[in-house]
């Protein structure tokens, strides 16, 4: 967790999201149990680098997908991020009691909410607007899709938009494989918008991040601190 942290905080990363339950429609699952969480909270909290528990839930089983986030949050960490997708699509009633639930249960710090960019997927998406930052998942996706995605969510009524940025590229088929660093460098700068203001972004995954991205992740943490990509170009 220490050398993880260090490495976070050394490129001017400022939080990061741990995964704890993931919860599908016929199994339920730990990503990272409660210690683990623990430990790389603390770690990056000795550093600065505020830590955040991330769940994945089902519309069935909202309620013990709630009291495991709370039973995967230590004291260090910062705030909730909630990734409803296909378990919440036609489920509306589930996915505001997920957003009020959480909010009774986790008072201290901000709840995010996570899911598809593209909001002309069927989803409930007026009940996305009772959290504190929304994140379109605007993984791989051009310039245009980019635009659409983040003008579509702050529609939505959220007060922050982060958007959610992959370190991967699509291959062929449906293979992955990670950035070279200009891809990554382009799909940064993509998030540059005139009409919504950019403060933070979130990277999926770590385990996409190859050697050459740290410069480049370093380079526009550093314009996210000067407010770079909150100004209109």
């Amino acid at each position: 967790p220490a050398v993880l942290a260090a490495r976070l905080a050394d490129h001017g990363v400022r939080w990061a999201a741990i995964c704890g339950p993931w919860h599908e429609a016929r199994r339920r699952k730990t990503i990272n149990s409660p210690d683990v969480i623990a430990r790389y909270a603390d770690a990056l909290s000795r550093r600065d680098v505020e830590a955040h528990v991330w769940g994945y839930p089902w519309h069935s089983s909202v309620d013990r997908f709630v009291a495991e986030m709370s039973g995967c949050t230590p004291a260090s960490a910062s705030g909730w991020l909630l990734d409803p997708e296909v378990g919440f699509r036609g489920q509306a009633p589930a996915l505001r009691a997920l957003v009020s639930k959480s909010r009774a249960a986790f008072v201290r710090g901000p709840i995010g909410l996570t899911s598809y960019g593209n909001t002309r997927i069927s989803f409930p998406w007026r009940a996305v607007a009772g959290v504190d930052y929304g994140s379109p998942q605007l993984y791989t996706v051009g310039d245009p899709l980019v635009d659409r995605g983040l003008r579509a969510w702050a529609a939505l009524g959220v007060p922050e938009v982060i958007p959610s940025f992959g370190f991967y590229a699509k291959a062929s088929g449906a293979t992955n494989r990670k950035k070279t660093p200009a891809e990554l460098d382009a799909h940064f700068a993509s998030f540059i918008d005139p009409v919504v203001p950019v403060r933070a972004m979130i990277g999926w995954s770590y385990k996409w991040i190859a050697p050459k991205h740290w410069p480049v992740i370093e380079k526009w943490a550093g314009r996210l601190e000067r407010g770079v990509l909150a100004t209109p170009p």
